[in-house]
């Protein structure tokens, strides 16, 4: 599909086991990727290959705090200079599940400014599906203007400019696919983390 629009994608990377196919399908999403390394958690083997790749244009580094948009917005500053058309955010162990390029050039010819995009139940690599996680939606595309920003955070990933609006939102179809669960040491303690801290999945 011919496109006459620039879309980057903003990714925080650390070490995951399915990470290798996560980053080579978010490269092939965007035309550039910028990424921000959990110093604590990214071997230098993958930052390399990742560093190395033609769609990384720049790369930051630091402590990743889990508090949902901490991380989020020194790579939302990284586009400042940028600017461009559509900003796609992928954690490193996501991908969608469908077309969403197709998806994206209905958006970007809508009147909307942001898009929420919903969970499938988590893939495994039995090849059966266990729970949705997360249950919620999530901000994982928008359209780039002056001034966006996480701060004041209202959860799932939304830009506060944009957070809580429905007139701005459009309704992704094409869902996401979550590999934390992937094997069942990683659903077991992934299901202990979002207990401990949410209470529920």
């Amino acid at each position: 599909m011919m496109t006459s629009y620039k879309i980057v994608g903003l990714l925080q990377a650390c070490n995951f086991l399915l990470w290798e196919r996560c980053f080579e399908y978010f490269c092939s999403v965007v035309d550039e990727l910028y990424v921000r390394f959990d110093s604590a958690n990214t071997p230098l083997e993958m930052k390399n290959k990742i560093i190395s790749h033609p769609k990384v244009k720049k790369t930051i580094e630091g402590e990743y705090i889990p508090d949902g948009w901490s991380w989020r917005e020194p790579l939302l500053r990284l586009l400042d200079k940028v600017k461009p058309d559509i900003v796609v955010v992928l954690d490193i162990d996501e991908m969608f599940d469908g077309d969403i390029k197709e998806e994206i050039w209905k958006f970007w010819k809508s009147d909307k400014k942001a898009m929420l995009c919903y969970y499938n139940q988590c893939p495994t690599e039995t090849g059966e599906r266990t729970d949705i996680y997360p249950t919620q939606p999530h901000m994982m595309v928008f359209k780039w203007m002056e001034n966006l920003t996480y701060t004041n955070y209202k959860g799932y990933a939304q830009i506060t400019n944009y957070a809580n609006n429905p007139s701005l939102v459009w309704q992704g179809s094409v869902k996401v696919d979550h590999f934390c669960m992937w094997t069942k040491e990683m659903e077991r303690i992934k299901k202990e983390q979002a207990i401990k801290k949410y209470g529920r999945l």
